[in-house]
């Protein structure tokens, strides 16, 4: 489609090419538009951290709650809250 380009990334060796989609997130060659293609290119492995770091927490008996005096509790909220964000499970 007109005023997208697309971008062709190097990636993890599980995951050699990333095509990266341009169009809304600044034009390529600005810095606001690269620091956002960084961001969506590293969106996978973030996400993968955030859901092993919510099963630790759970593993180790944490609870979410979203106000706490327990920074665990408050911090796998957010976490969980991010992912579900992310995959799209929240509206």
């Amino acid at each position: 489609p007109s005023g997208f380009t697309y971008g062709i990334e190097a990636g993890p060796s599980h995951d050699p090419v990333k095509i990266v989609k341009w169009g809304g997130i600044g034009r390529p060659s600005s810095e606001t538009g690269q620091a956002n293609a960084r961001l969506i290119a590293a969106a996978p492995d973030l996400l993968e951290v955030a859901q092993r770091s919510a099963d630790a927490l759970r593993s180790a008996g944490i609870e979410p709650r979203a106000t706490s005096d327990n920074p665990l509790e408050w911090l796998l909220h957010q976490t969980e809250s991010a992912i579900a964000k992310a995959t799209g499970e929240q509206p």
